[in-house]
């Protein structure tokens, strides 16, 4: 579903269209993989992915199967809803996006039961049990609704300090790519609400390589808008040596999504 831009949301937007022109060194288009660009020859070409953020479908990931069977795709989500309904997402969600036939789907379902792994936790530089905030969802008669069918996007920032909590696990790149016995990762995505500077830091830190990562960057979930652009400039600024940065979508809302190519690729 597109985005439709509300009025308060006009400058930082406007903000935003500044910065990219200002982090993006280079201009390309990549394969449309639902909401998700990647380039497909990387993906053709790639064996491991980790995916963070499934919510209630994961049509990037059944994407990326059908160009490569070989992928093994390790996807994470702590949220209570897509544990629930896991098997109805890998299953039976997300069917509308595909348009093959249905030798294709078969075979695609086949690969994908195979090569999708789902693991219900969440991404932080540290390990272990972390509180996973959310703004309560209420039915018609203005209860607050189960735990289960709470929907919408948890956080591990409390902004406002006015949310509610639940613990989950929650584990850093080095532990997962440890616990998968892999020393390597092709294709990153993320989308895990105000954890990407961290997560990108770690990157870094621990220089673990990869040929391509697609991320959503939202804004003002644990800091000013300020202090997130300085966020931007300076990951960007780390990683344009070595990465190409891409735009992957433009927004209409408090939001940047970036692709980073490694430069070979």
């Amino acid at each position: 579903m597109a985005d439709k831009l509300k009025p308060e949301h006009t400058e930082i937007v406007e903000k935003i269209r500044i910065l990219e022109n200002e982090v993006v060194t280079a201009k390309q288009r990549f394969k449309k993989y639902h909401n998700y660009y990647a380039p497909e020859d990387i993906v053709k070409s790639s064996k491991y992915v980790l995916s963070f953020g499934v919510g209630g479908n994961c049509a990037f990931e059944k994407l990326m199967c059908f160009d490569n069977p070989n992928l093994e795709i390790q996807m994470f989500d702590p949220t209570p809803w897509t544990r629930q309904n896991i098997n109805s997402i890998l299953n039976g969600s997300g069917k509308k996006y595909f348009k093959h036939s249905q030798s294709a789907m078969a075979f695609a379902e086949t690969v994908i039961k195979k090569n999708i792994k789902y693991i219900p936790i969440g991404y932080s530089p540290t390990n272990g049990k972390q509180k996973f905030y959310y703004t309560p969802l209420k039915n018609d008669a203005g209860e607050i609704m189960s735990i289960k069918d709470q929907w919408k996007s948890f956080s591990a920032f409390n902004p406002d300090g006015t949310r509610l909590a639940i613990e989950v696990d929650f584990k850093n790149i080095e532990t997962i790519m440890n616990d998968a016995n892999w020393d390597t990762v092709d294709i990153l995505k993320t989308d895990i609400e105000g954890h990407w500077y961290n997560f990108a830091k770690e990157i870094l830190d621990k220089q673990i390589d990869f040929k391509y990562w697609v991320t959503e960057i939202e804004l003002g979930l644990n800091d000013s808008y300020e202090n997130n652009f300085e966020q931007i400039r300076e990951i960007c600024s780390a990683f344009k040596s070595k990465y190409k940065i891409v735009i992957n979508r433009q927004r209409l809302k408090p939001m940047l999504e970036l692709g980073f190519l490694k430069n070979e690729s």
